[in-house]
C-alpha cells in the first residue's frame, strides 16, 4: 500500500472518528485515538530505512503524501511534499506549535493536582471509616434505623426508600471529607485527562492529525540534529525541506524540552 493511500485512510478515519457520536464507553474514544496514532506512525514508518534529505525550497504540489521518503536505491528526494494534514515547518507554524504544547503542559498541571486529590480504594476507605464513627453520622443511622422499624417484609418499596435515604445522606457527608467514590474518581480522571490535548489544539489553531504529524516529524528530526547526523539521513525516512531545518535548528533544545 502506498503512502498516500496509507495517509488518505488515516485521514478518513479521523474523519469518521470526528462525526461519530459521544461513545457510550470512555475507553471507545481512547481507542479511537489510539488508531489513529497507530496510522501515523505506520505511515511515518513505512518503506525501507534508509532515506536522506537534500536542501529544497520546501514547494509542493496539493494533495500530495503529508510524508515524503526516499526508498532505497530510488532516486533522492528534491524535499517533502505538503497537504492539508502535513503543514510546511515554518517559524510562524513553530510559533503556533510551541503556543499549543505550553498551553497543553499548563492545563496538565492543573489537571493532575486535581487528579492527585482524589483518594484511592484504601484511603477512601479509611476515611469512610473515620466518619461513620462520628456523632453526625450516628445520628443518620438511627434516623435510617427509625424508618425502618416496624416495616414488613412486604414493604419493599418502603425498604428501599429508606435505604437510599441513607446512602444519600452518607454520601452527601462523605464528599466534602473523603472526595468522590473510587468509580467516580476513575471516571472524572477520564474526562480530566482529555482536558490537556484539546487545550493545546485550541491554543495552536491546528487539528488533531496536523497537531500529531508535526509532533511526529519535530522529534526525529531534533534527536538527529543533537546527535550531530544534521537530520541528513533519518532512520524512519523523513525528508526535510532547507527552509523546514533552517527553521528546526534554533528551536530545538527548546521543542525537545518541552515535548520530553
Amino acid at each position: 500500500m502506498s503512502t498516500r493511500t496509507l495517509l488518505r485512510s488515516a485521514a478518513l478515519a479521523l474523519v469518521i472518528a470526528v462525526a461519530m457520536p459521544a461513545p457510550a464507553s470512555p475507553q471507545i474514544g481512547g481507542f479511537l485515538k489510539k488508531k489513529m496514532k497507530e496510522k501515523i506512525a505506520q505511515t511515518l514508518g513505512s518503506g525501507d530505512t534508509a532515506a536522506a534529505a537534500q536542501p529544497s525550497d520546501g514547494a509542493a504540489a496539493p494533495g500530495n503524501s503529508p510524508v515524503s521518503r526516499v526508498k532505497k536505491g530510488a532516486p533522492v528526494a528534491s524535499g517533502p511534499t505538503f497537504s492539508e494534514s502535513m503543514l510546511e515547518i515554518t517559524p510562524a507554524l513553530l510559533d503556533r506549535f510551541e503556543k499549543g504544547v505550553a498551553a497543553e503542559a499548563a492545563e496538565s498541571k492543573k489537571v493532575e493536582a486535581q487528579v492527585a486529590k482524589f483518594l484511592p480504594v484504601a484511603a477512601y476507605e479509611r476515611c469512610q471509616q473515620t466518619l461513620w464513627a462520628t456523632p453526625e453520622a450516628k445520628a443518620i443511622y438511627r434516623e435510617y434505623a427509625a424508618k425502618m422499624q416496624g416495616l414488613k417484609p412486604t414493604d419493599q418499596q418502603a425498604m428501599l426508600e429508606a435505604s437510599k435515604w441513607y446512602g444519600d445522606h452518607l454520601a452527601a457527608m462523605a464528599r466534602p471529607k473523603c472526595g468522590p467514590t473510587p468509580s467516580e474518581s476513575g471516571e472524572l480522571t477520564r474526562q480530566l485527562r482529555e482536558r490537556p490535548p484539546k487545550a493545546g489544539l485550541e491554543a495552536s489553531g491546528l487539528t488533531e492529525i496536523q497537531f500529531a504529524i508535526l509532533k511526529e516529524r519535530i522529534v526525529p528530526f531534533c534527536k538527529a540534529d543533537a546527535a550531530g547526523a544534521g537530520a541528513a539521513r533519518l532512520t524512519d525516512g523523513l525528508v526535510y525541506g532547507a527552509g523546514e531545518m533552517e527553521a528546526l535548528r534554533p528551536r530545538c533544545a527548546r521543542l525537545s524540552a518541552a515535548l520530553s
